[in-house]
């Protein structure tokens, strides 16, 4: 009859008996892990948000808000978001403003929309000037050809590479077409606004790129085409702000959430009046009773000027539901899906239709609301 083998260290650590099986010892050992880890994860938190605050007065003290850009180009500015940073950067002392997009309609309002906004300062018309382009940007040859011509003419101060497109306006494609288009306006577009101007502003040593991204890069809390490409945007503008730093060129990413447009303000008042009585007023409180956080287009154009100017180098908001996607890349895989799938559901609620495979989280795209503004790719 053979000895009874010893008390491993482990049992000893534990105090569990020997006669256990190995799977309930991995099992307790998992539990412990996982309980040492929560707590370092939710202990590190009040650090992190320490830590931040100490870089934001860090910044905002290095950089003292500058001048406004004299002569500032805007992609896909013939609505939403682009076309009310159009009308910010003419309110603010722009002298001119160069602005692209695919829909001359589009970009017809927004000069109407400058000038209108002018005749309502001191300021001489004549003095400013929003000059439309009518580009696609996914075209490489036409845009280094044209933008080179006008920074030639009038050397470009800041550059916002604005234009985009969400699976949510593709419906009627099918999945390959939706990442094969989505890839090509939301990344190789950024790619063509930006390095035909790359060489000018590093021999000037000043300018400043601006990339919008969305918080949809922080993780996989929209279409997988979109987030995807948005993370690959914010990963560019950090590794440029890097490189281009010693030259004096400026990089920043800008990640915001929902922003009310023509396109979202339907969606928004749909979600307003699907809830009523105690639920309603829980969901206003928590700001969940529309789109998740939603922010009118003047509030997000103010946060991004205001960021701009102190060289923020991620400017990010709404903070809470920035927050949230920020928590989930640090969570367990397996939580992750459990947990997408609740955000999905939190944050497009009846857009996913479940037994259709070109659905799945092809609506639930348009985390960045600002790109809702339309074919944001105009």
């Amino acid at each position: 009859m053979s000895a009874t083998p010893p008390p491993s260290f482990v049992q000893k650590l534990f105090k569990y008996p020997s006669h256990l099986s190995n799977a309930f010892h991995t099992l307790l050992i998992l539990i412990y892990v996982s309980w040492v880890s929560w707590l370092l994860f939710f202990l590190t938190i009040p650090w992190v948000i320490f830590q931040f605050g100490k870089q934001i007065l860090s910044i905002i003290k290095d950089n003292p808000p500058e001048a406004c850009p004299k002569v500032v180009l805007i992609t896909g500015a013939s609505a939403g978001i682009g076309q009310a940073l159009a009308i910010k950067y003419i309110q603010e002392g722009a002298h001119t403003v160069y602005i692209t997009g695919r829909s001359t309609k589009g970009l017809e309002e927004t000069i109407s929309k400058c000038n209108s906004q002018l005749a309502k300062t001191t300021k001489t018309v004549s003095n400013y000037k929003v000059i439309p382009l009518q580009l696609d940007v996914t075209d490489e040859n036409t845009m280094r050809t044209k933008l080179q011509e006008i920074n030639t003419a009038t050397p470009i101060d800041l550059v916002i590479a604005n234009a985009g497109i969400s699976p949510e306006q593709q419906q009627n494609k099918s999945q390959e077409l939706i990442y094969r288009d989505t890839y090509n306006t939301n990344i190789t577009g950024v790619v063509n606004t930006i390095f035909p101007l790359y060489d000018s502003f590093v021999s000037r040593r000043s300018g400043h790129f601006v990339l919008i991204s969305s918080i949809a890069s922080f993780g996989s809390i929209a279409h997988p085409a979109y987030s995807s490409s948005k993370s690959l945007i914010t990963t560019l503008a950090q590794g440029l702000r890097r490189d281009l730093k010693p030259y004096g060129v400026k990089v920043t990413a800008v990640c915001p959430g929902f922003i009310l447009t023509n396109m979202t303000s339907e969606r928004d008042t749909q979600r307003r009046q699907s809830s009523t009585g105690f639920i309603a007023k829980v969901k206003s409180v928590l700001g969940l009773s529309g789109l998740p956080f939603i922010r009118p287009v003047e509030d997000a154009v103010d946060v991004i000027y205001e960021g701009l100017q102190l060289n923020f180098p991620v400017i990010v908001f709404p903070f809470r539901l920035g927050f949230l996607a920020w928590v989930l890349k640090f969570l367990p895989f397996t939580l992750v899906d459990y947990m997408g799938l609740i955000m999905a559901k939190l944050v497009y609620r009846g857009d996913i239709d479940s037994t259709d495979p070109n659905s799945g989280t092809t609506k639930p795209v348009q985390v960045q609301g600002e790109k809702e503004n339309k074919k944001k790719d105009e």
